[in-house]
């Protein structure tokens, strides 16, 4: 299962890669880069312990406490209704960092689809975000 740390690197890569490719600015790349580990941590705030539970210290660990309790960990904040959502307010305050956060929080998500626990909340709310009984 990837860690927070793997998260982070594999969205920063990506969103380089992806920079570079474009002829993306040297400071711009680097600020995105930065911008794109942070939302690749990002859906992992609904699992109490994870790295984006501790990073603010109490106030992330009570608002994970509080997402876990909810919705689960791998709930709603692991759905494409949730990266479209987080797009769409990027896009409104912040649409400089769009392209970093879409692959941040894409990344997140890829990675943890390729792990036997999958993302039972990827199509959300269309599926019930369980797996089915073997």
């Amino acid at each position: 299962m990837p860690s927070g740390p793997t998260h982070a690197l594999l969205a920063a890569a990506a969103f380089t890669g992806v920079a570079l490719y474009l002829e993306t600015p040297m400071p711009d790349v680097v600020s995105g880069a930065v911008v794109a580990a942070l939302a690749g941590l990002a859906p992992d705030i609904d699992q109490r312990g994870s790295t984006a539970s501790r990073c603010l210290g109490p106030l992330t660990w009570l608002l994970s406490w509080v997402v876990q309790s909810v919705f689960g960990h791998r709930g709603v904040l692991h759905s494409a209704a949730a990266l479209l959502a987080l797009c769409a307010a990027v896009w409104l305050w912040a649409p400089a960092f769009l392209l970093a956060v879409a692959i941040g929080y894409g990344s997140h998500l890829a990675a943890d689809a390729l792990t036997p626990m999958g993302l039972p909340s990827l199509l959300f709310p269309l599926s019930s975000g369980r797996r089915p009984r073997r």
